[in-house]
Parts: C-alpha cells; sequence; structure tokens
C-alpha cells in the first residue's frame, strides 16, 4: 500500500486512533485505519511541509511548511479554516494546548520566534521574547521544538543556542532559562504531572530538570543510542543492527545488547544503567535472561556466547565453538542448559555450570533462525531456512521428528504452553500448526500475501497471532482453522508479534516505526504508541504483564506501561 505522494515526512494517529494522517513533502494524506481508504488531502502550502499535530478532541489538523504560514483545517469537511500568516521564515514546530484552544508555533526567524495563536478567530494573541540572535554567526537560533505543558499554563522552548526556556502562558513572560547542554537540544517533553522536564542532546546527554525551581537534577551521558525508559530518541547518528531486549523474570531489571559491543542492565522503574558488560569484541546481536535471574547469557558477532553474573557484573564464562555470528541464546526452564545457533545449520546445547559444550544438533541444511526450549524442558525446536521444523531431546540430542510442509524458509515458531501444539510461520505466507506427538500437520492457514515474520500462540492455546510483511496480523482460531481477524495494522511490515500473559491483548512492531495494541478477542485497535523514529524489530510483555518493550533500528529501547492500555 502507498500512502500520500512525495517524500514521507511523518505518521500521526488520530487520538482516538481512526485516522492515520500521513505528512509528505507536498500534503497532507488522511486514512481510515480500518479499511485503509484515503479520506482527504490537505494541501495548501506552497513550501514543503514540516510538521502537522492532531488537535486534542480529533476535529482538526494544524500544518507548517517551508512557506511561513501556519494552517488549520476542519477534518471531517476538509476546508481550510485558517491560515496564519505573521511568520517571515519557516515555521519548524507547532502543537494544540491541552484544551485545544490555543496553538503555539516556533519559526526559524531571526531570534527564533515562538508565537501563540488563537484556534477559534485564528488571532495573533503573543509572542514569546527570549531567545537571541547569534550574532558571530549571522544565522538565526533556529525554534527546534516547542510544546505545552500538561496543565496548559506553560510553554517550553527549544533553539540551537542549546538553551530551554520556559514561558507563562498568560503573561508571555520569559519565566527560566534552562542552560547546560553542550549539544543541540533534539527533543524536550514534560512529565505528565508537569513538575519534571527532560531534554536530551546531539551529544548523547539527558537531562532532567525541576520545572518550579529550573535546578538541574540530574545529567547523564549515554555512549550508545540506547536512550532507555524515555518514549523518545534523537533519531540522529549511527543506528543500531538490531536492539536486543529481554526482561529478568521478576521485571525489574531489563537488559539491552547493541552494535557499540556492550551488553547492559537497566533499571525498569528509574531507566538508570546499573551495569554495562564488556568483553565482547564485536556487535552483540542477543541477551536472554536465565529463568531464575542470576546469569546472562549474551550472543555476539565475535562467534562467542558470554554468561555473566546479573548481580555482580562479572564475566562468568565465555563458551566458544561457532565460527560465525551468534543469532540466538535462550536457557532450558531449569536454567541447566543454554542453547545458541549462529549463521549455519548447527544448533549447540552447553552446560551452563561448567560451559561445557553438550551437544551439536546437526541436520538442518540451511541456517537455523529460530530456537525454542518446551515449557517442560525435555524438548528442544528449530526453525531453519531449509523449510523444516525440528524437534530435539534436549538430554540426548536425539532427533525427535521433521516436521515439513513450508515451502520456503520458517521465519518464527511458537510452542504451546502444555508442548502438544507447534505453530510455525515462513516465507510462503503460510502459517502451520503441527501436533507434537505424531509430527503431523493439523492445519495450514492461508492468507497472508507476503512472508510471516511472527507467529504466537495464545496462553491458552486457542488462537494463532501471526504478522506479515503485507502489513497485517491475523487471528486464528485453532480448533476450526478459521481466520478469526483480519487487522490492517502497519502501513509496512510486521517484524514482531506477542500475546499479553493474560491473553487480552496483542503487541505488534513493524517497519513503519510503530507499535501497535489490539483487543485480542475482537481485534479492535486499542492504543498506537508513538516514539521510535525508525524500524520497530521486536516486542515483548514482561512475565507479569506490566510492562511492553519495544526495540527498534533507531537504538532505541522503550518501555510502555501497560495499565494506560486498558
Amino acid at each position: 500500500m502507498r500512502l500520500g505522494k512525495g517524500s514521507i515526512k511523518e505518521l500521526q494517529f488520530s487520538p482516538d486512533g481512526t485516522r492515520l494522517a500521513v505528512t509528505t513533502s507536498i500534503g497532507i494524506w488522511l486514512y481510515d485505519v480500518q479499511t485503509g481508504k484515503e479520506i482527504d488531502v490537505f494541501a495548501a502550502h506552497t513550501g514543503s511541509m514540516r510538521n502537522m499535530s492532531f488537535s486534542p478532541d480529533g476535529k482538526m489538523i494544524v500544518s507548517t511548511s517551508d512557506d511561513p504560514t501556519v494552517q488549520l483545517w476542519d477534518i471531517e469537511t476538509g476546508t481550510l479554516l485558517q491560515s496564519l500568516k505573521r511568520h517571515t521564515n519557516e515555521v519548524l514546530s507547532v502543537s494544540f494546548s491541552p484544551d485545544g484552544k490555543m496553538i503555539v508555533s516556533g519559526s526559524a526567524s531571526w531570534g527564533g520566534s515562538v508565537w501563540l495563536w488563537d484556534v477559534e478567530t485564528g488571532t495573533f494573541l503573543k509572542s514569546l521574547e527570549g531567545h537571541r540572535y547569534n550574532h558571530q554567526g549571522g544565522w538565526p537560533y533556529n525554534l527546534m521544538s516547542t510544546r505545552f505543558s500538561p496543565d496548559g499554563k506553560m510553554i517550553v522552548g527549544v533553539a540551537s543556542d542549546k538553551t530551554i526556556r520556559l514561558w507563562d502562558i498568560n503573561t508571555g513572560t520569559l519565566l527560566k532559562s534552562l542552560k547546560g547542554h553542550t549539544g543541540w537540544i533534539l527533543r524536550v517533553s514534560f512529565s505528565p504531572d508537569g513538575k519534571t522536564l527532560i531534554s536530551v542532546d546531539r551529544d548523547n546527554t539527558i537531562r532532567l530538570w525541576d520545572v518550579g525551581t529550573g535546578t538541574l537534577l540530574k545529567a547523564v551521558t549515554v555512549k550508545s543510542r540506547d536512550v532507555l525508559g524515555f518514549n523518545f530518541h534523537p533519531g540522529y547518528g549511527d543506528r543500531l543492527l538490531k536492539t536486543a531486549t529481554d526482561f529478568s523474570p521478576d521485571g525489574k531489571v531489563l537488559v539491552s545488547a547493541s552494535e557499540d559491543h556492550r551488553v547492559q542492565l537497566w533499571n525498569v522503574e528509574t531507566g538508570t544503567l546499573l551495569k554495562s558488560l564488556r568483553g565482547h569484541t564485536r556487535w552483540v546481536l542477543r541477551a536472554s535472561f536465565s529463568p531464575n535471574g542470576k546469569i546472562l547469557a549474551s550472543g555476539s558477532m565475535d562467534g562467542s556466547v558470554r554468561l555473566w553474573d546479573t548481580q555482580t557484573g562479572t564475566l562468568l564464562k565465555s563458551l566458544k565453538g561457532h565460527t560465525g555470528r551468534v543469532e540466538h541464546v535462550r536457557f532450558s526452564p531449569d536454567n541447566k542448559m543454554l542453547v545458541s545457533t549462529n549463521d549455519a545449520p548447527t544448533v549447540r546445547l552447553w552446560d551452563t555450570e561448567t560451559g561445557t559444550l553438550l551437544k551439536s544438533l546437526t541436520g538442518h541444511k540451511d541456517n537455523v533462525d529460530g530456537v525454542s526450549f518446551s515449557p517442560d524442558g525435555k524438548t528442544l525446536v528449530s526453525a531453519s531456512r531449509d523449510g523444516s521444523v525440528w524437534l530435539w531431546d534436549a538430554e540426548t540430542g536425539k532427533h525427535l521428528k521433521t516436521f515439513e510442509g513450508h515451502t520456503g524458509s520458517v521465519r518464527s515458531v511458537s510452542l504451546s504452553a502444555d508442548s502438544e501444539r507447534l505453530a510455525s510461520g515462513g516465507t510462503d505466507g503460510a502459517v502451520r500448526l503441527w501436533d507434537v506427538g505424531t509430527g503431523n500437520l493439523l492445519k495450514p492457514f492461508t492468507g497472508h500475501t507476503g512472508t510471516v515474520e511472527s507467529v504466537s500462540l495464545s496462553p491458552d492455546g486457542k488462537t494463532i497471532a501471526s504478522g506479515s510483511v503485507d502489513g497485517a496480523v491475523r487471528l486464528w482460531d485453532v480448533g476450526t482453522g478459521n481466520r478469526l481477524k483480519s487487522i490492517i495494522a502497519h502501513t509496512g511490515e510486521v517484524k514482531s508479534i506477542s500475546f499479553s500473559p493474560d491473553g487480552k491483548t496483542i503487541a505488534s512492531g513493524g517497519t513503519d516505526g510503530l507499535v501497535g495494541l489490539w483487543d485480542a478477542e475482537t481485534g479492535n485497535p486499542l492504543k498506537p504508541l508513538t516514539g521510535h523514529t525508525d524500524e520497530v524489530l521486536c516486542v515483548s510483555f514482561s512475565a507479569n504483564g506490566k510492562i511492553l518493550v519495544s526495540g527498534g533500528l533507531d537504538g532505541t529501547i522503550l518501555l510502555w506501561n501497560t495499565s494506560v492500555f486498558k
């Protein structure tokens, strides 16, 4: 599905999630999320589009461009309500006040102007002064970002002079100038209660500020682009090939693995970096906690698997035997074994206490793309690019069964909680359900028009969710084989899909940079989560279901409180 015309600048859902606005260089295209049909096109600017925002009630859109106007549109009728003309240069930022009665806009004008407008009348209300002319360089301090506080009483503005300014909306008075950043400030945001301000700059420094006093509370410099615990990321600099994440069993610690060769442990509640584990000499592709939370396993492009003590950060063992990059690591339920795969047809089993290689499982004719233990730890399942799924005895390493039927690579496998059923998805666009005991194909599920990248069995084993490069998430009835729902989930490929532990919610991640949330029973959208600036590669719920983690190509790991989804 092609969205809009011209280069895409921004994607934004309406507050109720029923509309998708696609801002391109030449206009704004509005789509119905359920049907994917184009509703309207808003194009009246004479310059390349810059920015847009929905009103809080979802009835209006405000837009900016390289021309010096701010335009206000009625979504229902497509009418241009106001064209606000006062800026003298391109308008870089625009947003509605929380009550929808005012608009704030920021421009690249000399001195970096911040202006307030009345939405109903289009009247210019105030100019917020404070940003200065750059006398040395002779060019303007561009207003990079403007935003209202949650209570609508203040506005924060960030300019290219590396200063954050706070204004009182009623009086227009400059309340505070917050200085300390050494790099260009890329984004700023209020906490939900409006008491704290968080900012991030191009030097990878995150700063927390007390809004009341203007005091710097904390400054953290992140050497890689893993800005954790905040729902934004600058989106500049080197991107991660993959950001691998995993929760500790108690949900209190998150691990991230990235291209800078480091494995990092984070406090989920505070976002604080607990430990940075160094030792790998190339990119770290995967990281996984043991079920008891005491050991962390990491796999790298340097061909090694490393085991770490999660309390001390000490390297316990370095497991060597792979000749290529290690792409998957996973513990057995009893913590005693680890399974790993690399870019080869071999699966390896390790003793986690001694670091000894127990078994090398061979038989696949092409690389293994997925591997998992059964819940009881007695068997192991592997999925390969040769189109087959193999079942192994975890203790003896004996090949038990081969599940064949896919006509292309198998991309994903999921075992039921009772280990009696196995779901698989592959490049042939099919989802297949297998009887683990007999090895028989129970049902093929067809309907996707592209590779199935991810499959997940619901906790009760009654439903299969599948995500495909065709942008759809499909729900299937395990008992009847019928398709229950087909959801146009993403404007690009679906890369990952996951059920919540209670089976009521499905999360999906896509190449459009969005995390989708869906009611597992009805298929209705719950809340689109925006924050990533590039493809979302993985989504996963914590064991208690209270947190959803997403990781993407932008190098960010975002944590979401699931209580707000309900």
